[in-house]
This record gives structure tokens, sequence and C-alpha cells, in this order.
């Protein structure tokens, strides 16, 4: 029965691994990225990797009045979350830490899903990487909500994160419009 016990805790443990080195690798991955395209945005140098025309552009969705909020590129607000999530990662994995990225991650969301919407009906283009970033995002999430398991999230705090999310993507929806009208 002990044997069988270690051997049960023993598989815990990889698993554990496994899934804070895939947590870690989504982070670096999205710190990557949001790198890239922070010094996309601060180049005048076009074609960049990601561009395969005018659907499918980050130059042009990246270099848009959009991409910015109150003068910040949401290229350095994301590559700040994935500096974050990596810092939990490595320094911070555990049960709590895990309950904040994934408040956190939904939150940012918010914002990230309402540029997608300005990519699709008025930039009338997409940019591949920060779609791949918003992938990530999810999959932090996911991996997240996994490692937490068999204890139960509390989903309260997933709502509150959705509704604090709409609320956010909405006031950044309201400073775009400000910031383009003067």
């Amino acid at each position: 029965m002990e044997r069988q016990e270690a051997t049960q805790r023993n598989i815990q443990e990889k698993s554990k691994l496994k899934g804070r080195t895939l947590f870690i690798i989504l982070a670096v991955l999205g710190a990557v990225i949001m790198g890239y395209l922070i010094s996309l945005h601060y180049t005048n140098q076009a074609n960049s990797i990601c561009e395969f025309g005018e659907k499918l552009s980050c130059d042009l969705v990246n270099k848009s009045h959009y991409s910015e909020i109150l003068g910040i590129p949401f290229s350095v607000l994301g590559f700040v979350y994935f500096l974050g999530t990596l810092g939990a990662g490595i320094g911070w994995y555990n049960r709590f830490t895990l309950k904040k990225v994934i408040f956190f991650s939904i939150l940012f969301l918010g914002p990230a899903l309402y540029l997608t919407g300005t990519e699709i009906f008025l930039i009338k283009s997409f940019c591949l990487f920060c779609e791949i970033s918003k992938i990530l995002m999810i999959s932090i999430v996911i991996n997240s909500y996994l490692a937490l398991k068999p204890e139960k999230f509390d989903h309260k705090e997933l709502v509150v994160g959705m509704v604090i999310a709409i609320f956010l993507g909405g006031a950044t929806y309201l400073l775009h419009s400000i910031t383009l009208l003067n």
C-alpha cells in the first residue's frame, strides 16, 4: 500500500512538473511575440515576417491608431502580462498564484478581444502574432485551471473577471473613440 501511494505521488509530481514547464513555455512564447511586436511598432521598416498581404498584416494592425491606448502600445502591455506570467511560473507556481493568473488573464482578454474586433471591422486586416498571443493567453488559463484540479475553482471570481474584462474592453473602445476624435 505504501509503495502504491509513493507511486501515485511520483505520478502527481511529474504531472505538476509537466504542467509548470508548459506554463513557462507559453509565457516565454508570448513574451517573445510581444517583444517582436514592440520592435515592429517602433520601427519604420515595412515587411515584417508576418506580412502576408492586405488582409493578413502585422504591420498594418500594429501601426494603426488602434494599436495604442493612452500612448502605450498594446504590445508593451502584452509583454508585461507575459513577463508577469513567466515570473509566476518560475518563482511562485502555486495554487494561489494560478488562481490570480486565471483572473488576470481573463481581465486582459477583454481589451485583447476588443482589438480583434477592430481588426475585423475597422482595420480589415489580421495580425497573426496578435491572434497567436490571445491563443497563448487562453492556453495559460486552461493550463492553470487544469493544474488546480482536483481543487474547485471559485467560479464567482471567474464571473467577476469576465465582467471586468467586458468593462475594460468597453473602456478601451471609449478611449479609442475619444482619442480618434481629437
